[in-house]
């Protein structure tokens, strides 16, 4: 994906926002940890995924969708 800001949808709400960014070795990366408990540079996973939908959103469009399985 395009350097940039994307929302994380889960079961229909914004748990975060991952942040896209160049390395110095020209590849691309971004990533949100969720923890619980929580630790330093990881955010609290406060909710159940499983068998919710995920979605990444560019904006107002959905880029990426799965679902997570119940297990």
């Amino acid at each position: 994906v395009p350097i940039g800001s994307y929302t994380l949808r889960i079961g229909g709400n914004v748990v975060g926002t991952i942040e896209v960014v160049q390395l110095q070795d020209g590849s691309v990366e971004g990533e949100l940890e969720f923890r619980n408990p929580v630790e330093p540079g990881k955010i609290l996973l406060d909710f159940d995924p499983r068998g919710q939908q995920s979605d990444v959103l560019e904006g107002e469009t959905v880029i990426m969708e799965t679902l997570f399985p119940n297990a």
